[in-house]
């Protein structure tokens, strides 16, 4: 994934409006196509839809313990804004390479998400393909607040 995105969405001059054009522009046309499971137009809209503050961040894992190292990643980059945003909305898309994403790695990132985050949340979420990565595993993760 691109690492711009996650430096254009935390650029705290933009506004709700820009970024919603930043990240519709460039990251929905990622992440919609040949994928296990896509986003679209209408999940991003969802999301920033009443919420004016974001933080998007993206985590990498590699080897077995990839979908954890991945997800961990992005909750620990992410910090405070887990505790401190209530009712927020969630967006992430998990990218995989040369290897599938494997069924049980997807439920250990759910879990583990839910356990850090709560299961009070909403959450879009999508997977897809880029063999660019190898065997590693990115996830990106947009929170949405208000």
């Amino acid at each position: 994934m691109e690492k711009r995105l996650e430096e254009l969405f935390n650029n705290s001059s933009l506004t709700v409006e820009e970024l919603r054009n930043v990240f519709i522009k460039d990251l929905v046309p990622l992440v919609h196509g040949e994928n296990l499971v896509g986003l679209d137009r209408g999940d991003v809209e969802h999301l920033m839809d009443g919420n004016n503050k974001f933080r998007l961040k993206i985590g990498t894992g590699v080897g077995e313990s990839r979908a954890i190292d991945a997800i961990g990643a992005v909750l620990t980059k992410l910090g405070s804004v887990v505790e401190e945003a209530d009712h927020a909305r969630y967006l992430m898309y998990i990218e995989y390479g040369a290897e599938d994403l494997m069924m049980d790695e997807l439920v250990r990132v759910m879990n583990y998400f839910e356990e850090k985050v709560g299961n009070e949340v909403e959450m879009v979420w999508g997977a897809g393909r880029n063999d660019e990565l190898g065997n590693q595993l990115e996830i990106l993760l947009l929170a949405g607040w208000k």
